[in-house]
């Protein structure tokens, strides 16, 4: 059995979806053709780049643009390290080849709490209250029933 513990600083609000029919009927198109799949060294730049546009909204993270400086290289060996530990993973949205979001799951060193981990996720603008986040979150669970020694999943929403 997997615990989701998930513990708010502050509640963000969620915008509700409105336009037109097309504009409805292309959400749609857009959510049937999403894919999830493992993330990959060679996808670091492309996160990256989900990373720096949502940084730059200041809206949903505590770290301000001027503050972050991460690098392509910096990210592909952060994706290296998750690859090569067995309890950890990283999962990509994906829409037309373009990544749209991306959930990554991290645990502790410590033995104690080994059994436990949090996550943290981005989902580019356009791509919100889409369903995307959702299918990020059912991916990462069905991991952590298959992932031995995974008790429980953490998230932390600052804001």
């Amino acid at each position: 059995m997997i615990t989701v513990l998930i513990r708010w600083t502050d509640v963000i609000p969620i915008g509700v979806l409105h336009g037109s029919v097309e504009e409805v009927a292309n959400v749609e198109v857009i959510k049937r053709n999403i894919t999830i799949r493992e993330g990959r060294p060679e996808d670091a730049a492309r996160i990256l780049e989900v990373q720096k546009r949502v940084i730059d909204e200041r809206i949903y993270l505590i770290t301000a643009p001027e503050e972050f400086n991460q690098t392509k290289e910096e990210t592909k060996s952060w994706i290296q390290k998750i690859e090569q530990n067995k309890r950890e993973t990283l999962f990509i949205a994906e829409y037309k080849e373009t990544i749209v979001g991306w959930l990554v799951f991290q645990t502790n060193n410590r033995k104690r709490l080994q059994h436990t981990g949090s996550l943290g996720m981005m989902i580019a603008e356009g791509y919100r209250n889409i369903g995307v986040g959702k299918r990020l979150i059912q991916e990462l669970l069905a991991w952590a029933v298959e992932s031995p020694g995974i008790e429980k999943v953490c998230l932390g929403v600052f804001r």
